[in-house]
């Protein structure tokens, strides 16, 4: 049962995903070539259909169908949890998707084993944009416990690499450069280039010291320790994030946000925001639609940096363990188990518009075991992890197909998928809540 609180836009339950056995650790809506395109004047707009990858505690990995509600592909991935899953080749601009051939098709996960893998999913044609095809042929069963992992054959692995995995910080790429936490001491930063045609591996920068680079610009990071705990200084990494191809932003564990700029292998600090202090970062989320950087900590306390103004915002709720963006809406996750979600406007403002969360029936019984069994079942109800799906411009009208087929014959669940706008929430039991989002 979901309860919902909503004063203002309306969310609609579509479906449950159950696969995982451990709590869900990621979502990443995956797009795929759709043979759907959108006719804009004189051109044809490629247009992608969504899909979902999952990840676990346990190092798994789900490729789920939206139509079918099904697993398209199941593998072990890591040996332990995965703490970053992530699309590659694929940007937006302004609803239309921006392909880079040499990473389109590809999907890097980053597990507590130490182990960041780029794993190839599926091959594509600039001759033939909307026909993809799988790079292997996966298992599509659900994983059942005592199962031999080879059961289940993984994709094929493009690029494969050792990661520092002291703390839970995940990593972030773009256009091939790999940002993580320093392969010898977790509170400084390594930079890579990642040639995954040739299977090469380049680091532009060795332990970046944001405190040296601080002291090197006079800028004081208004960094307060006790003498004792001096060397303590910003504490380790906890979140990474790319802003643009030039920029990145780190999360540390005292609660400082620090924004970097990178010019060839040159690192110099742009900004920084010291309002988490002394609350270590959660989450770390760019929102590119409205080109705010959004930072929450185990505090009750949401910032958000745009390119004017610091804005820091109270919560009700203490530790906000994930934050996404779709348009103007902000959804969190807390440690309460709920899902929250707030509108902001031109000013930045947060303003409420609903909560989720997923309900059990009740045991009315005074026995302490019973009772024991409840709360533990109670936290794997909690929320963990959430996405969205991006909303893809253009109108039902527009519709065409780019494999010589007629509208006409345009299936309702293939327009629906490209239409509707998904929220995507992960809970500790494995499972997997959809829903579609009413403006």
């Amino acid at each position: 049962m979901i309860k919902v609180t909503s004063t203002g836009r309306v969310t609609n339950l579509n479906g449950t995903l159950r696969g995982h056995k451990d709590a869900v650790s990621g979502l990443e809506v995956f797009y795929v070539p759709s043979s759907l395109a959108a006719r804009s004047g004189e051109r044809e707009i490629q247009l992608m259909s969504p899909t979902l990858m999952s990840s676990d505690e346990s190092g798994w990995i789900y490729w789920w169908d939206l139509t079918s509600r099904r697993p398209l592909g199941v593998w072990k991935a890591h040996d332990g949890n995965v703490l970053t899953i992530k699309q590659m080749g694929l940007a937006w601009d302004r609803g239309s998707p921006v392909v880079d051939n040499v990473w389109f098709g590809n999907l890097l996960s980053h597990g507590k084993d130490g182990e960041l893998k780029i794993w190839r999913i599926f091959e594509f044609s600039n001759d033939a944009p909307h026909i993809f095809k799988p790079t292997s042929v996966l298992s599509r069963r659900i994983y059942t416990e005592g199962g031999s992992t080879a059961q289940w054959p993984t994709p094929p692995v493009a690029f494969q690499m050792p990661i520092n995995v002291m703390n839970f910080s995940n990593v972030d790429i773009r256009n091939g450069v790999l940002l993580a936490p320093g392969t010898q001491d977790s509170a400084k930063l390594d930079i890579y280039r990642i040639d995954v045609e040739n299977n090469d591996l380049k680091r532009l920068c060795k332990a970046v010291d944001p405190l040296e680079l601080a002291g090197q610009k006079n800028i004081d990071l208004n960094v307060h320790v006790s003498p004792e705990n001096s060397s303590r200084g910003l504490g380790i990494v906890m979140k990474l994030v790319w802003l643009d191809d030039e920029k990145f932003a780190v999360g540390f564990e005292s609660g400082h946000v620090i924004t970097f700029a990178l010019k060839g292998d040159k690192v110099d600090i742009l900004d920084f925001d010291s309002q988490h202090y002394p609350n270590p970062i959660l989450a770390l989320y760019y929102d590119h639609h409205n080109g705010n950087l959004i930072s929450t900590s185990s505090a009750d306390k949401i910032v958000i940096q745009s390119q004017h103004q610091h804005s820091a915002f109270r919560l009700k709720h203490k530790g906000v363990a994930d934050v996404k963006t779709m348009g103007d809406l902000v959804g969190m996750v807390t440690w309460d188990g709920y899902s929250r979600f707030y509108n902001y406007d031109d000013e930045s403002i947060l303003r409420f518009q609903f909560k989720l969360y997923k309900m059990v029936p009740s045991i009315a019984a005074t026995n302490s075991t019973v009772d024991i069994a409840e709360n533990v079942r109670d936290l794997q109800q909690r929320a963990a992890v959430l996405a969205f799906s991006q909303t893809q411009a253009f109108s039902r009208s527009a519709l065409v197909h780019t494999n010589g087929m007629g509208k006409n014959i345009v299936r309702r669940r293939d327009e629906m998928n490209l239409v509707n706008s998904f929220l995507f929430i992960g809970y500790k039991d494995g499972r997997i809540a959809i829903y579609t989002i009413n403006e």
